[in-house]
């Protein structure tokens, strides 16, 4: 494991140095700083007034990054979040209108049979950035919008040059664990709460909640369609449509980029869904129905109910002027 920051693709540590360097870590931080055991030492922050991410180096170098309101400049009041499930390929793109699409993870790898775009891209998960390299290059070699967290992009930064990286970056992290910070507790989040911080918290010992705050982060439910969730409220979208939003099945169905008859082991998504998943995103439909934003499921076999979050069939309701692009 090595940075390719650089064109020249010289190691910057061997994988023993990276181990050891965590050891350190561990025995010289509390268990709540234990979430940054993969930025120290490679990656140093700098946070606006308001805590906010405003600028990053990865091993040594900056990296240029813009800030949220410039990466939603352009962004109209629809997003359309792809994700994996197999219910998207029931959904004939090519009868569809132009839409403006947040992927997330895989979902680049709609656009083989597909005709869809992918104006915006959400990333958090380093363990899917190191086991599929490939789709993460097809990603950043794009020219789009890439929300990624610290972590994911040093992770990219080890196998991609900056100089092959066309997308522009855009950081967001956990509310829970934000960078070079300790882990957040319940008394934090109240603590936030009484400063007038715009988080809407539904279990506090689950820390379950959903933010209108991108400085502070999101709200994690062990799941990415949830932190783009959140993403595309702070990007100005006043309706949310959810592509393949299955969940049900997860940890035995394979993802619509994945060979079919290849079931994939159990996840945490089964143990996820009933804790954290699904009373995360009830949460959230509730809090957004009273501030007027309206969210769909287009998929017809999601373990997410109908009372939880209101169906709607692709074929109805997205034709022109109604989730298209402006």
């Amino acid at each position: 494991m090595g940075t390719a920051l650089s064109a020249g693709h010289q190691p910057w540590h061997t994988l023993q140095w990276h181990r050891w360097l965590r050891k350190l870590y561990r025995k010289t931080h509390a268990r709540s700083w234990r979430h940054n055991e993969h930025l120290w030492p490679y990656v140093k922050l700098q946070r606006n007034a308001r805590g906010g991410l405003e600028s990053i180096r990865v091993f040594g170098r900056h990296v240029p990054v813009l800030g949220l309101a410039q990466a939603f400049a352009d962004a109209g009041p629809d997003m359309h979040i792809v994700l994996s499930g197999g219910s998207v390929r029931q959904i004939d793109y090519a009868r569809l209108p132009r839409l403006q699409v947040m992927g997330v993870n895989g979902s680049i790898a709609l656009q083989d049979t597909s005709p869809v775009e992918f104006p915006y891209y959400c990333i958090i998960d380093g363990t899917f950035v190191e086991e599929r390299r490939e789709l993460v290059r097809r990603v950043v070699s794009g020219e789009r919008l890439l929300l990624l967290t610290p972590e994911v992009l040093r992770y990219i930064l080890e196998y991609v040059p900056l100089a092959h990286i066309r997308a522009r970056l855009c950081l967001i992290e956990s509310l829970s664990e934000r960078a070079h910070e300790a882990h957040a507790t319940a008394a934090g989040l109240q603590a936030w709460q009484a400063q007038g911080r715009d988080i809407v918290l539904f279990d506090d010992s689950r820390q379950l909640g959903f933010s209108f705050d991108a400085d502070l982060g999101w709200f994690d439910a062990d799941t990415v369609a949830y932190a783009a969730f959140q993403a595309a409220i702070w990007g100005g979208a006043q309706r949310v449509y959810f592509h393949g939003l299955d969940i049900t099945g997860a940890s035995a169905q394979p993802r619509f980029y994945e060979q079919p008859g290849a079931p994939r082991p159990p996840t945490w998504l089964e143990r996820s869904f009933p804790v954290l998943i699904e009373p995360s995103f009830r949460g959230a439909v509730q809090v957004l129905a009273q501030r007027g934003i309206r969210v769909y499921n287009l998929s017809p076999v999601s373990a997410l109910g109908p009372d939880a979050m209101p169906f709607l069939d692709w074929r109805e309701g997205l034709g022109p002027g109604d989730g298209a692009r402006p």
